[in-house]
């Protein structure tokens, strides 16, 4: 979720308040725009664009590779029966939903109110955004908020480092990161990109009322099974005075660009190409809507079995959600030296990684991740064991152990450096 890398010091920056969205969303231009001259870049600093990948198949409709109309391997729930006056179809979805969670760490969720027209020009506008020339997309770049807002570079992330995996290699993809405030988006003289700053904002809020709810029905399915949430989720993430939201999500737009011949030889035959490494999510639950190619994979352990890696394959109208490392710890998970959750909670987080297949490689991928997070300054409350932490703590704690934070930052700063990015309580 967060990848904080700011010193001591750093200066602060002016919240900028939710805009609203100024256009409809039939505003969508028919045609994806016209991509600049791609620049002579050094090597993870290269220009892709097809300029092909989201022409409409129709109009109000992106066409999203055929792996799509796959099957899905996991449970679905339809958010529908969540929101239905028949409380039998409501309690089989808290059911299903919990069960799926604990089962598999994650879900596929269909109904859930996020407009397909908006995921459609958010994608769009994702197009313009990341065909901009790497010198205009640097200026974005927001060092002194830890790359949490704003152009995030390629080749800067290495997932698998986290978890002790492959050191060597950089993820490959570029992302744009927003929130709730202090929002970074490109100028309205660049290109056609002054969609994004209506498209970005409508998503980050419609994912976070899909996200409250999902948050409402993981809370009955705890107290079902008698670890007492009694509201507590809920609170993390709205003031339960005014219902105002107040979580520290995370929208995270990403583009993985088409692999070159020269990263793909980085691989043995019949290896995957990775194009994120493995990981854990840090938040409370992430959710995901369709990609424009699927790609994610979730690792299922079973015991006496082999590891094995799940395909969760990208289907029109489904959003993917996944329990954190936060969910995790509430439900019971409890943590190492570095901040890391093991597998204990009832609802664990499950280690996920995105490949590429050789049917994909040579197209780019764009992907939205939303990172549903409680406010900074919320307590983290094991409900297994009673400890709790706010979590900024928390972030601050995983951050310093697998090495993502300046060792010379202490708590106190940290909090202060993040306060920028926060929602006043």
């Amino acid at each position: 979720m967060l990848h904080f890398r700011a010193t001591a010091g750093s200066p602060a920056y002016p919240g900028i308040h939710r805009p609203a969205v100024k256009k409809p969303l039939t505003s969508i231009p028919t045609q994806a725009p016209t991509p600049p001259q791609a620049e002579a870049t050094a090597p993870l600093q290269r220009q892709h664009f097809s300029g092909q990948l989201l022409q409409l198949a129709r109009p109000g409709r992106v066409q999203f590779s055929g792996e799509i109309l796959k099957q899905q391997n996991i449970p679905v729930v339809d958010m529908r029966d969540f929101n239905s006056a028949d409380p039998v179809k409501k309690s089989q979805f808290v059911q299903k939903l919990g069960k799926s969670l604990a089962d598999y760490g994650f879900v596929a969720i269909a109904g859930h109110g996020v407009p397909q027209e908006l995921i459609n020009r958010h994608f769009r506008a994702l197009e313009s955004v990341f065909a901009l020339p790497m010198n205009a997309k640097k200026q974005y770049v927001r060092a002194d908020l830890g790359r949490n807002r704003g152009y995030y570079e390629l080749g800067q992330e290495k997932k698998a480092a986290e978890v002790g995996g492959e050191k060597k290699y950089a993820d490959l993809n570029e992302k744009w990161h927003s929130g709730a405030v202090a929002n970074v988006f490109p100028s309205e003289q660049e290109r056609e990109v002054p969609i994004f700053k209506d498209a970005n904002p409508a998503l980050y809020n419609s994912m976070e009322k899909t996200g409250i709810q999902i948050i409402e029905a993981i809370g009955l399915y705890l107290d079902s099974i008698g670890m007492k949430d009694n509201g507590y989720l809920k609170s993390t993430v709205v003031n339960q005075q005014d219902n105002r939201p107040i979580g520290s999500h995370l929208l995270r737009s990403i583009h993985y660009p088409p692999v070159t011949p020269q990263e793909q030889q980085r691989y043995q035959a019949g290896q995957p190409v990775i194009r994120a490494g493995e990981h854990y999510d840090l938040n409370l639950i992430t959710l995901l809507p369709e990609a424009t190619e699927s790609g994610l994979q979730i690792l299922r352990r079973k015991a006496g079995q082999e590891d094995k890696w799940l395909p969760i394959h990208s289907q029109e109208g489904h959003l993917i959600c996944n329990a954190g490392d936060m969910l995790s710890f509430i439900t019971g998970g409890t943590t190492n030296a570095k901040g890391t959750i093991d597998q204990s909670g009832i609802l664990p987080s499950i280690r996920h990684r995105v490949v590429g297949d050789p049917g994909s490689l040579n197209k780019p991928r764009y992907s939205t991740p939303f990172f549903l997070t409680p406010h900074y300054d919320k307590p983290l409350k094991n409900l297994k064991t009673g400890e709790s932490l706010p979590t900024g703590e928390f972030v601050y704690r995983r951050l310093k152990g697998h090495g993502s934070l300046d060792p010379s930052i202490g708590y106190p700063q940290f909090r202060q450096n993040v306060e920028p990015m926060l929602l006043k309580t």
